[in-house]
């Protein structure tokens, strides 16, 4: 859903790769989701491995894979309708919320701080983020 209010951590996000009507496929119209190949409960990987607030209850290598070594799942794009403009917003808000059911699960990512002290600044400032912020996304649904 399209906003210009600022970014705090926590916040539900859409990175969208390109505007337009989300037809016929995703270069026309998508964001940036996931295709996951299996379900599993992941420990959080942090950027640096002193930092343990974000970290699982065991150690955990090599992001982006599970125990057994298996890739979990890919990027990919969702087809979604973003106008790019006045004159592409021919469509009434529920048109477009059916248009983009799938786009609003598949890729809504959860902005999260990556480190324990990037947490306390942001703590300090109202949880804001800030350019140059170290930041993950993370997806649950």
């Amino acid at each position: 859903p399209p906003s210009d209010r600022a970014v705090h951590f926590g916040d539900d996000v859409w990175l969208q790769i390109v505007g337009g009507p989300g037809e016929p496929s995703w270069k026309n119209g998508s964001v940036v989701g996931a295709k996951v190949y299996a379900a599993c409960a992941l420990p959080t990987v942090p950027l640096d491995p002193r930092h343990t607030r974000f970290a699982g209850a065991k150690a955990f290598e090599g992001g982006g894979v599970n125990d057994d070594g298996a890739r979990l799942g890919q990027p990919r794009p969702v087809r979604a309708t973003l106008p790019k403009g006045k004159d592409d917003a021919a469509w009434s808000f529920h048109e477009m919320r059916q248009r983009n059911a799938s786009a609003l699960t598949l890729g809504r990512w959860r902005l999260m701080p990556a480190t324990d002290e990037l947490a306390q600044r942001a703590e300090k400032r109202g949880g804001y983020v800030c350019n140059g912020d170290m930041v993950y996304l993370e997806q649950d649904f």
